[in-house]
């Protein structure tokens, strides 16, 4: 299953590279842009609370780019993943139907972020503090059960960012988080491999510095491809129940399932590496 995400990423980023490129530029630089502002507000003399508001201002600005950038690369990542065209209206069609839950989406993933750090820090404060050996092992215990739940809610973050823009804005943030957690447990392998593999590729980036453009992409991309993947997945298991029809271990519905893999991915034409000399045409 890994081995199809690969390819499918590859030719679904590279096939619309030019405008990953010049999308993930506009994102990236307005974002910092923020954190410039940001920056000279702390270094002129005023009062705390102009400040402080200024500095809330330029926050909650830079929460909505991630959210506009994540709505209209997600809308646009979701196209080429399902192999229409994508293209600068969807980008834009995105952010004006998709904003308000990817807002939501962020800011709940701050939430969720907060809560996990601020208990891994209060139960390893304990565990520092303990007197007994095994009031330490308790707390320590209990830190990592928080660090592993944070773990284990990151790799679900990364299937969760492209399916608001799968499902559209009518399913709402709820369902689109219920659709997800099955589509997740579908291939929990997969994402746990994507999750890496997206981590490696902005840390990359992170080393290039100039890649930093493409770390939004690359998340779309690689969540939008994941979650089609999975859904294929999803309906292959169920038409290898109906074919075989209940009662037979899991096993059997898998190799089914991979049987009907095997034939669509035959169906589907075979890209060469003659292509890669065109990007710009797509």
């Amino acid at each position: 299953m890994f081995g199809r995400f690969l390819g499918r990423f590859f030719w679904n980023f590279y096939d619309y590279l030019g405008g990953n490129l010049l999308l993930g530029t506009v994102v990236t630089f307005a974002f910092f842009a923020t954190l410039y502002a940001a920056n000279r507000v702390l270094a002129i003399p005023c009062a705390a609370w102009i400040r402080v508001a200024f500095m809330a201002l330029l926050g909650a600005a830079g929460l909505c780019i991630l959210a506009a950038g994540g709505a209209g690369l997600g809308a646009f990542a979701t196209r080429a993943a399902r192999d229409e065209a994508a293209r600068l209206a969807h980008f834009k069609a995105g952010i004006s139907g998709l904003f308000w839950v990817y807002l939501k989406l962020l800011l709940l993933s701050l939430f969720v972020a907060a809560i996990v750090s601020a208990n891994i820090l209060f139960y390893g404060g304990l565990a520092r503090t303990a007197a007994s050996v095994a009031a330490k092992i308790g707390f320590v215990s209990v830190a990592m059960l928080f660090a592993w739940g944070g773990l284990a809610l990151g790799v679900y973050s990364v299937a969760v960012f492209g399916a608001p823009a799968r499902y559209g804005p009518e399913a709402g943030l709820r369902e689109t988080l219920r659709r997800t957690v099955v589509l997740f447990f579908v291939t929990p392998g997969l994402w746990l491999l994507v999750t890496v593999f997206v981590g490696l590729l902005w840390a990359l980036c992170a080393l290039s510095i100039v890649g930093v453009v493409f770390v939004l992409p690359i998340l779309a991309t690689a969540s939008s491809t994941a979650l089609h993947l999975a859904a294929e997945q999803a309906q292959f298991l169920a038409q290898a129940r109906e074919d075989l029809g209940p009662g037979h271990p899991v096993r059997v519905y898998r190799r089914r399932a991979a049987e009907l893999t095997e034939a669509a991915d035959a169906r589907r034409p075979r890209r060469t590496l003659r292509e890669l000399i065109r990007p710009w045409e797509a």
